[in-house]
């Protein structure tokens, strides 16, 4: 069985310790990012506008011009605000907004992120204004304004892009000392094909590392032999020993062993 998961927090314990010069480097900003965003969501989740004051502003890259529209036309409907409160922090936010988004001299690549308006703090109100180009492309398209910044959209950020490939050859010990030789050779030789028909794209492999588990021998064969792709024996991250008989949802059970 192969699988392909998009593992986050679970390997982190396992990935190698970074070098200097290495392609590592890139992981190591985007965590760097990540954790930027991360205080940014704590920042902005605790901040809170009187009124509708604050806007929340996420804007895909092929959504810009439109967006742009959107506010010129937003802009024009504030004077039907009953609230004059309401109103002046509403035209207040998006002015912002829009100048925030005319500072673009060209679309950006992953998009656009902005969050202003007016909030309350300790020692009265302070105007709030966070726009960023994300550092990966972001697909969610939001506008609202409320008394608080809606920072869900952001979670994607924290996603994680990294794949792992799953080999899993899993079989009773009894079925494998009965099997014989050329059987054996078989069964972990078509494990090796599936592998490289689902790892290698354009002759590199399309996941971070493989993980072999399984509760016979086998995984260990095909590792020591010449039968798994060399490409993706060089990344083989962890070979892991399991039981028989795992729960229905097995894959969860792989990656909680290791």
């Amino acid at each position: 069985m192969y699988k392909i998961f998009n593992v986050k927090e679970k390997f982190k314990k396992i990935t190698m310790a970074k070098k200097p010069g290495d392609s590592n480097s890139s992981e190591h900003d985007t965590l760097v990012e990540q954790w930027k965003i991360k205080n940014l969501i704590k920042h902005l989740s605790q901040a809170r506008g009187n009124g509708t004051s604050v806007i929340s502003l996420v804007i895909p890259k092929d959504q810009i011009s439109r967006v742009q529209k959107m506010l010129q036309d937003e802009h024009g409907t504030t004077p039907n605000i009953i609230s004059r409160v309401n109103r002046l922090s509403v035209l207040s936010a998006i002015t912002s907004a829009r100048e925030r988004l005319k500072l673009y001299n060209k679309v950006p690549k992953n998009g656009s992120v902005v969050y202003c308006g007016t909030v309350m703090t300790d020692d009265g109100k302070e105007k709030n204004i966070n726009n960023f180009e994300p550092f990966k492309p972001i697909n969610t398209s939001l506008y609202l304004y409320d008394n608080k910044f809606h920072v869900e959209p952001l979670n994607e950020l924290l996603e994680s892009d990294t794949t792992f490939g799953f080999i899993i050859m899993d079989s009773n010990g009894l079925r494998f000392v009965r099997l014989r030789m050329e059987k054996r050779h078989n069964y972990v030789r078509k494990c090796a094909e599936t592998a490289t028909r689902h790892s290698i794209t354009n002759d590199l492999p399309n996941v971070k590392g493989l993980v072999l588990a399984g509760s016979a021998n086998f995984k260990n064969y095909l590792f020591n032999s010449d039968i798994l792709e060399c490409r993706l024996k060089a990344i083989v991250i962890k070979i892991v020993d399991t039981y028989y008989g795992l729960s229905k949802d097995a894959s969860m059970d792989y990656i909680n062993l290791i």
